[in-house]
């Protein structure tokens, strides 16, 4: 995990330390741990989406990551989040390590089946794709490392 944790905090253009203490990087990791606390799945997906958020200022202050193709923002498409989907991606996957969150593929699976399909498309709607597209990520960072993750997150 430890080359993993390196290259993730890397890839938001940060270093570990400066990650460590970046105030909307803690917020993150405390809401994607508390999520797992929650019993009901509009309450677990309130955690994910503020966790995200969070994410969303990360990437922003950090300039919205480096995806390089030019097409970055300001084009009229979507919300503007302050920052690139490929780096909120890599951020959720490096939170999702660090916090390493129980049986988490199933709180996500919980929330797509459980909550009110209308609580998909509200405030930060985004926030289960992103998920899904972390997990995606890690599996192919490290797939042989990321299925084990996997499946200990199920």
């Amino acid at each position: 995990h430890a080359q993993m944790r390196a290259l993730g905090a890397a890839s938001l253009g940060m270093d570990a330390q400066a990650l460590a203490h970046a105030p909307a990087w803690q917020s993150a990791l405390a809401q994607l741990r508390c999520m797992s606390d929650e019993i009901g799945p509009t309450a677990k997906l309130h955690r994910l989406r503020c966790c995200c958020a969070a994410l969303v200022e990360l990437v922003g202050e950090r300039g919205g990551g480096r995806d390089g193709d030019g097409d970055g923002g300001g084009d009229g498409g979507g919300d503007d989040d302050g920052g690139s989907d490929d780096a909120l991606v890599r951020a959720l996957a490096l939170a999702m390590l660090r916090v390493q969150p129980s049986r988490l593929v199933s709180q996500i699976e919980m929330i797509e089946r459980l909550t009110e399909p209308e609580r998909h498309t509200s405030a930060f709607a985004a926030a289960l794709p992103l998920s899904r597209a972390a997990l995606h990520y890690l599996s192919q960072l490290d797939p042989k490392q990321a299925k084990g993750s996997t499946q200990q997150w199920r």
